[in-house]
C-alpha cells in the first residue's frame, strides 16, 4: 500500500505541474509524452486506484486553416511572356504595313481612280532655270519691260569690240548671255540691253569690268549691234547710258536708251532705267 500510494503521489504530481506549464503558455498546447490514459474499466495500477474520476481526453492545439498562396498580377504576366511578344511583333508588322501603304499611296496616288493616271507635275525649279522667254513680262521699279530677243553663247571673241574684243582675244570668257527688252517710261519707249559675261575666274572679271567701265575700249555687242531686230525697236543704241555689277566671276554690263531720243526723254531717266535693269534676267548661261 505504502508503494501504490507513492507511485500515485507521482502522477498527481506530474499532471499539476503539467497544467500549470500548459496555463503559462500557448492555449490548448498539444500534449508531448503524456501518459496514456488507462484502459476502460481500469483503476489504476493492478486496480490499486480506483475511483470514478474521468479525466476526458487530452487538450489538442487548433492550428489555422492553410489558405492558397495568392499569385499577384506581375507573377501571372511573366507565366505568359511568349503571348506578350506575340502581340508586340503583331503590332509592329501592323504599323510598317500602314506605313508602307502610305508611302505607296503617296508616290503612286493622285490619279482619278479610273485610269490611275498621275497629277500633271507643277512648274518648279526646272522651269525657273531655264530663264525668261521671249515674250515674257518683268517689272522693275515700276516699269514693265517685255523680253524682245535673247541669245547664249559660249565663248566672247566674236561678240565684242574695241580694246574689249582685244581682251577676250587673250582670256575668253566661259559663257555669254544677252538679252534685248522694251518699256515705257512717261509714255516714251525705251530699249535697255543685257549681258551677262562668265570668266574664269574674279579676278579676270574685275578686270574685263574695269575695262568696260572706261570711255572709248569698246565693249560686249549689244544684240542691236549684231543685227537683231524686233517690231518697233530701234536700229542700234543711240546715246546710251551704262551701268555694270561685277558677282564672282560673272558680269553683268546694261546699256539703255530711248527709242526716239527726239521724244523727249532726258538723260537722267535713262541713266536711271540702265541701273535699274541691272535686276534684269537673262538665259541661263551654258555650262562650263
Amino acid at each position: 500500500q505504502a508503494l501504490a500510494a507513492s507511485v500515485a503521489a507521482a502522477h498527481a504530481a506530474a499532471a499539476a505541474e503539467a497544467q500549470a506549464s500548459a496555463g503559462a503558455g500557448a492555449t490548448n498546447p498539444v500534449p508531448v509524452d503524456a501518459p496514456a490514459p488507462p484502459p476502460p474499466g481500469d483503476a489504476g495500477i493492478g486496480g490499486l486506484f480506483g475511483g470514478d474520476s474521468d479525466p476526458g481526453p487530452p487538450p489538442t492545439a487548433v492550428l489555422p486553416a492553410q489558405q492558397p498562396p495568392q499569385l499577384a498580377d506581375s507573377d501571372a504576366a511573366t507565366r505568359s511572356p511568349g503571348r506578350a511578344r506575340r502581340i508586340a511583333v503583331a503590332v509592329a508588322v501592323a504599323l510598317a504595313l500602314f506605313l508602307v501603304g502610305v508611302a505607296a499611296w503617296l508616290v503612286f496616288g493622285g490619279g482619278d481612280g479610273e485610269g490611275g493616271a498621275a497629277a500633271p507635275e507643277q512648274p518648279g525649279e526646272d522651269t525657273a532655270a531655264a530663264g525668261p522667254e521671249v515674250g515674257s513680262v518683268q517689272e522693275v521699279a515700276g516699269v514693265s519691260y517685255t523680253l524682245e530677243a535673247a541669245e547664249v553663247d559660249e565663248s566672247c571673241a566674236a561678240h565684242a569690240y574695241g580694246r574689249a574684243a582685244d581682251f577676250f582675244g587673250a582670256t575668253d570668257c566661259t559663257g555669254l548671255s544677252r538679252a534685248l527688252w522694251s518699256g515705257e517710261v512717261g509714255g516714251r519707249a525705251v530699249v535697255v540691253s543685257v549681258a551677262r559675261v562668265r570668266m574664269p575666274d574674279t579676278a579676270a572679271a574685275r578686270d574685263l569690268r574695269g575695262l568696260t567701265d572706261t570711255a572709248g575700249t569698246g565693249n560686249v555687242n549689244d544684240l542691236l549691234r549684231e543685227e537683231v531686230r524686233y517690231p518697233g525697236g530701234p536700229s542700234r543704241l543711240e546715246s546710251a547710258e551704262y551701268a555694270s555689277a561685277v558677282s564672282g566671276p560673272t558680269v553683268t554690263i546694261v546699256e539703255s536708251a530711248w527709242v526716239d531720243p527726239s521724244a523727249g526723254g532726258t538723260s537722267a531717266e535713262i541713266d536711271r532705267i540702265a541701273t535699274d535693269a541691272l535686276a534684269l534676267p537673262t538665259p541661263p548661261l551654258p555650262e562650263n
